[in-house]
């Protein structure tokens, strides 16, 4: 049970600090009520994205599961909002996302720049 406090704590953190980097750019971004656990909500909510914060700083490899992503793909279509990962492993912080949707966001930057 402490190995999994430890865990929560750690995710806690990543979520706070992902939090921090995206506050510039959406300033209505906020962490779930409750996220950390089981909820169905993802951890934090930032503009046009759900984000599921995964924070596994003694990994040495990345991995998303089919089970985790089809929670926060479900959360981001109730609401109309594109699916994140974020992901800590032990040397860095991954983003994960479908590859159509970060092809959909390229092509908006780019009419946004035409």
């Amino acid at each position: 049970m402490v190995g999994t406090l430890v865990a929560k704590n750690l995710g806690i953190k990543l979520e706070e600090w992902v939090l921090q980097e995206l506050e510039p750019f959406y300033p209505e971004a906020r962490r779930t009520k409750g996220s950390g656990s089981v909820n169905d909500e993802g951890d934090v909510h930032a503009g046009p994205f759900i984000i599921e914060v995964k924070d596994r700083p003694n990994q040495r490899s990345l991995s998303v599961t089919e089970t985790v992503w089809l929670k926060i793909e479900a959360a981001a279509q109730r609401e109309g909002k594109l699916p994140l990962i974020i992901s800590r492993t032990r040397n860095e912080i991954y983003v994960t996302m479908r590859w159509i949707e970060f092809e959909q966001l390229l092509i908006d930057g780019r009419n946004d720049h035409a």
